[in-house]
């Protein structure tokens, strides 16, 4: 079956703004709890995963119990110091303008499937000149349950009427290639976040940089392989 939609993460793979979320993760964390939290509690309890699980999960690690208001409030900071930092012309990833203009003049139909809020996603979109590439997004609040759980990624193949052998995934996150995978997509990684050693043994293509796809082997491939079955079962 050849290849129609290609479903993209945000953080990490349009812009390249994980250090900034680091960083302001980490800020409203102490500033509301006086935490510390090391770069290993964060690669383990935030990395793409949505922001409301993530501050969730470090609490809940250091055993504090918040609940949604106080979950909220944590959000709004975040958001207010994205908007205040944030360049987002400097963030786009380099080579991803050219890619969705390739990937679009072939036909293919894009979503941006994140655990980051649509507002903050469509904010950056449109000041960064790639909103008209993308017929769809599905962001934290359109799910009930983020990376790495497949829901968000089902929910942009159903709204876009595609089947999983259809489509691939651009992922940089190991949260969020076992959602891809576990919704029955292939998935192209890119070297944002995680060791190229680590994406391979989990993905069918990986590279450093945008410049380094073969975009043509990927379509060919996608015209003869057979269907790939969903992985770790369904949630």
């Amino acid at each position: 079956m050849a290849l129609r939609a290609v479903l993209f993460d945000f953080n990490g793979v349009l812009v390249d703004d994980e250090p900034l979320h680091r960083a302001l993760t980490l800020q409203v964390l102490g500033e509301a709890f006086n935490l510390e939290v090391s770069r290993a509690e964060y690669r383990r309890h935030c990395l793409g995963r949505p922001d409301r699980e993530a501050f969730r999960a470090v609490l809940e690690a250091r055993g504090l119990a918040v609940g949604d208001g106080a979950l909220a409030a944590l959000m709004r900071r975040k958001t207010e110091l994205y908007r205040e930092r944030a360049a987002p012309k400097d963030l786009l990833v380099v080579g991803v303008q050219a890619l969705l203009a390739d990937l679009v003049g072939r036909g293919m139909h894009l979503a941006v499937v994140t655990g980051s809020g649509g507002e903050e996603v469509s904010w950056l979109l449109e000041n960064t000149g790639l909103r008209e590439y993308f017929a769809l997004i599905v962001a934290a609040e359109d799910i009930q349950r983020g990376k790495p759980d497949p829901e968000g990624y089902r929910t942009a193949l159903g709204r876009l009427g595609r089947e999983p052998e259809e489509a691939l995934a651009v992922e940089d996150s190991l949260a969020g290639i076992e959602a891809a995978r576990r919704a029955g997509l292939r998935v192209l990684a890119l070297t944002t976040a995680v060791p190229m050693h680590l994406l391979q043994r989990r993905t069918q293509w990986v590279v450093d940089r945008y410049e380094q796809l073969d975009l043509d082997a990927v379509v060919q491939f996608y015209g003869r392989a057979a269907p790939l079955p969903p992985s770790g079962g369904s949630a």
